[in-house]
């Protein structure tokens, strides 16, 4: 049954040093320390470039764990694939100006997969479809916001399947 299953969380999308990927890492160290048992698959990584995520603390000992996947960019016909096997999309972007008007494409896709979010607030599209669906959480850009929103998701099942549920019927509708 879905409770038994171990969550999966996913982002795809730039992990490029403006992201800021390093305080979501810090947020997923902190929960996963604190007895969370959830998987993180991220996709979209450069590994041509010599990235400074793979010498983060943080995604050093996430690693270690097993609980963190770092991937390459992946074809978009593969996404919906990947999407599947996921429950909960991370939308996570900081709130820079370069961002505030950002088209939250991920997010869309996440929510029409069935998708539960945890996304950031302060982007504002982005907290409009969150709210209006009721398919995910909106945390604030910080650690410790986003270590909870983790953990409120992974320690209730059925919020995760409510929400994915929501998002997918708005979506639809």
């Amino acid at each position: 049954s879905f409770s038994e299953k171990i969550p999966t969380f996913v982002y795809i999308g730039s992990h490029s040093k403006e992201r800021e990927l390093e305080t979501v890492f810090k947020a997923i160290e902190i929960s996963i320390l604190n007895g969370v048992n959830a998987d993180f698959l991220f996709i979209g990584y450069d590994f041509k470039e010599d990235g400074y995520l793979k010498n983060l603390p943080q995604v050093k000992k996430l690693f270690f764990h097993k609980k963190l996947r770092i991937e390459a960019p992946i074809p978009r016909n593969k996404i919906s694939e990947i999407l599947s096997n996921c429950d909960i999309g991370i939308c996570l972007i900081p709130p820079k100006s370069i961002y505030l008007e950002s088209s939250p494409t991920k997010l869309a896709e996440y929510m029409g997969a069935g998708l539960a979010v945890l996304a950031s607030k302060g982007i504002s599209m982005q907290e409009k479809f969150v709210k209006e669906s009721n398919g995910g959480l909106l945390v604030n850009w910080d650690v410790i916001s986003i270590a909870s929103g983790i953990q409120k998701l992974v320690s209730n099942p059925n919020l995760i399947s409510k929400l994915g549920n929501n998002s997918r019927a708005y979506t639809l509708e």
